[in-house]
């Protein structure tokens, strides 16, 4: 009966992701469109198939992410990418770029008076073993405190009793870093959250190199 059920809410807000685009289309609002394709690529992509997918598949959701936040921002951000050669081939868990970009543009680029550049970037590290992605932004980053209390709760997350109680704020980063710990163990997840007032802030994700069987 649960997994009935669970079928008619995705099938739901499908067909009216699709009715909002079709209505935006028919009336010439080509944002609205935008927004919705979108909206509805990145549901199906964060629900259905397995936990891990190839790089290039989670690079392709933080690409529809950033579609949406464009129609709001317009041009107050550019996009860089920093993916070498390669690293589209291997494999990750689902779902662990597109938070961070989520923080780095409602916490760093939003606020910011100036135009701002976010960067996702991707490259294998000792030897080929290992994987290190990142999120970053130029944009109002973070004071010491706020930083210390982020790395205090990446370092306690999953390790304590407590955990459940962390900070609403990070919750973000903290899924992701337990996430990464649960599937391949302590010495992976979120390595250095780096930042400095006007300075913007750079997340980086350790994960070891899994080779994508579809390749």
């Amino acid at each position: 009966m649960l997994y009935l059920k669970s079928q008619i809410n995705p099938h739901f807000l499908y067909n009216t992701l699709e009715t909002i685009k079709g209505i935006a289309y028919a009336r010439g609002v080509g944002e609205i469109r935008e927004m919705t394709d979108a909206l509805g690529r990145i549901f199906r992509y964060s629900i259905k198939g397995g936990d891990k997918v190839a790089v290039r598949d989670e690079t392709e959701i933080v690409q529809a992410y950033i579609r949406i936040q464009k129609v709001r921002f317009g041009d107050r951000f550019t996009v860089r990418e920093q993916y070498s050669a390669g690293c589209e081939h291997y494999r990750v868990i689902k779902m662990i770029l597109q938070p961070l970009v989520e923080n780095a543009v409602f916490h760093g680029i939003e606020p910011c008076l100036y135009p701002a550049e976010l960067t996702v970037g991707c490259r294998e590290e000792r030897g080929g073993r290992e994987l290190l992605l990142w999120v970053a932004d130029n944009g109002v980053g973070m004071d010491p405190d706020r930083l210390e209390q982020i790395r205090l709760s990446l370092s306690r997350y999953g390790r304590e009793p407590s955990s459940d109680s962390a900070p609403k704020q990070y919750i973000g980063l903290l899924n992701v870093h337990n996430r990464i710990r649960i599937a391949y163990g302590p010495e992976f997840g979120i390595a250095e959250v780096e930042s400095a007032p006007g300075m913007g802030t750079r997340v980086s994700i350790r994960l070891p190199a899994e080779e994508d069987d579809h390749v």
